[in-house]
């Protein structure tokens, strides 16, 4: 029963939101690139250089947690049909934003409605806001949990993770806030071996190394790889697992086998 409660949670961490640059398995790189365009049109762009805008900082707690968290924020404007477009701010879908523990945006001055959640064990809290001639403004945001993983005894995770498309900067950008956002316990980054998506994987050059360095304040980062047996023209397997905290310096060389994944044939590679 444990067992079943954790990967429940685990599912509901990892599929409650997508972001920017995250897709575990496109079938294809043209499938990948479909999904970043519909993303974009879910958010309207954020226009202040043509008129002043309002500097408003953004600061969320939780209930037992002393220091802010970190979470995801949704702005829209008065009578606007979609969310605004938030910058540097990672984006995820249906308008959402990753967000650190503190974050100062400009806005346009104007009426807007702010939404922020803090990973799937609170509730999302609403809030209507006046920016109108304002130069900067501050917004407080306490969330009270409904649920608690902790005192059951589990732990939310995603225990399966590829990053594709990004650079190292952005990598260690999405490691180091989406995780906390996402009030996750533990995440194990994967490598993957499909020729030729591989090589926009950047977390396929993820090593051992990189998990002291990235699992600090509060999230536990663990590393792990991919074995699958693709077959035909199309990413459809006979099955894959994904080990996760092999032995340090330890990696299988040959994790994917079957001509969709590694292009080989009659035992063969094939030349590129």
């Amino acid at each position: 029963m444990r067992l079943f409660s954790f990967l429940l949670v685990a599912l509901l961490g990892i599929c409650f939101l997508g972001t920017d640059g995250v897709d575990g398995h496109p079938q294809t790189r043209q499938r990948f690139l479909r999904q970043q365009e519909q993303r974009q049109k879910q958010v309207q762009p954020l226009q202040t250089d043509s008129q002043p805008g309002c500097a408003l900082t953004i600061e969320l707690t939780i209930e037992g947690r002393r220091r802010p968290v970190a979470g995801n924020v949704r702005i829209t404007l008065e009578g606007a049909e979609k969310p605004l477009e938030l910058g540097e701010l990672i984006q995820r879908e249906l308008g959402w934003f990753a967000m650190p523990a503190r974050e100062t945006i400009q806005l346009p001055r104007s009426k807007m409605t702010e939404e922020v959640l803090h990973g799937i064990q609170a509730p999302i809290e609403v809030r209507e806001m006046d920016l109108s001639g304002r130069s900067e403004a501050r917004l407080r945001i306490h969330v009270t949990p409904f649920y608690s993983t902790s005192e059951r005894g589990l732990a939310a995770g995603n225990t399966h993770l590829h990053l594709m498309k990004l650079t190292h900067a952005e990598m260690d950008h999405y490691l180091r806030t989406v995780p906390r956002a996402d009030d996750l316990d533990l995440l194990f980054v994967s490598v993957l071996r499909r020729i030729p998506d591989e090589r926009d994987y950047i977390t396929n050059t993820f090593t051992p190394g990189d998990v002291e360095r990235f699992g600090q304040d509060g999230v536990q980062l663990g590393f792990g790889e991919e074995h699958r047996h693709n077959f035909g023209q199309v990413p459809a397997s006979y099955g894959r697992f994904a080990e996760v905290s092999p032995k340090p310096g330890f990696l299988v060389p040959r994790m994917s086998t079957g001509r969709a994944a590694s292009r080989q044939r009659d035992g063969r590679r094939r030349r590129e």
